[in-house]
């Protein structure tokens, strides 16, 4: 009896555990890939509001908002609907870097320096490259929306055994997580994302100005 008791509370407490991860594996899923978009969403509707009706070319905005529409519902369904099967795959992570930092100056006009690539193995496994490029990306919007940074700087080095990525503006820190202060949901994502892979983040404000998310990962072999 006393044995078939445990065997019961260790299994509902497994089953309770399964859950909790899975909720914040949607939260994290929610927050990075949907609420980004509908945050786009809004900017993009109150910048038309405030544009003189002659100067705007509302087929043209209408269909941003339509197509970020449509990447929001797709993002919901991966994230509802999504088979995680195993990807043995690899990513080339330098490529993505790049393609990301011209993304987000075209969509922003901040630039952003990627330096330091040859430090780092270009390809990695799916699941690895993926994490990191999805901490990259939280942290690129919280440079849009949380500071008036007008540069931005992703440097890749190699740490101790492991490997080291770095994204730091020259925005202010205001709004944003550091050491000592309750991280918004934004950093404690990314904080989970970087303990899935074996990883630590970090965050802190830089003098005289600017703010610094940092990321170690174990090396990975080229």
């Amino acid at each position: 009896m006393a044995e078939t008791a445990v065997a019961t509370a260790r299994a509902v407490r497994f089953e309770s555990d399964q859950a909790d991860s899975e909720r914040r594996r949607i939260a994290r899923e929610l927050h990075d890939s949907v609420a980004q978009t509908l945050t786009e969403m809004c900017i993009e509707l109150e910048n038309m509001r405030r544009t003189e009706p002659a100067a705007l070319d509302l087929d043209a905005a209408l269909g941003d908002l339509q197509r970020s529409a449509r990447s929001a519902v797709r993002a919901m369904r991966d994230i509802l609907f999504e088979e995680r099967e195993p990807d043995l795959g690899q990513v080339d992570v330098i490529a993505e870097l790049r393609r990301m930092a011209l993304l987000f100056e075209a969509r922003t006009n901040i630039p952003v320096l990627v330096v330091g690539t040859a430090a780092w193995p270009r390809m990695l496994d799916t699941g690895t490259a993926g994490e990191i490029l999805a901490i990259v990306e939280a942290a690129l919007a919280n440079v849009r929306f949380h500071s008036d940074a007008t540069g931005v700087r992703i440097r890749l080095q190699t740490a101790n055994a492991g490997l080291a990525l770095a994204i730091a503006d020259d925005g202010t820190s205001a709004n944003r997580s550091i050491a000592g202060v309750r991280p918004g949901l934004g950093m404690l994502g990314m904080g989970e994302r970087a303990a899935l892979i074996g990883g630590e983040l970090s965050a802190r404000p830089l003098e005289p100005r600017g703010f610094e998310v940092r990321l170690t990962v174990p090396r990975v072999s080229r």
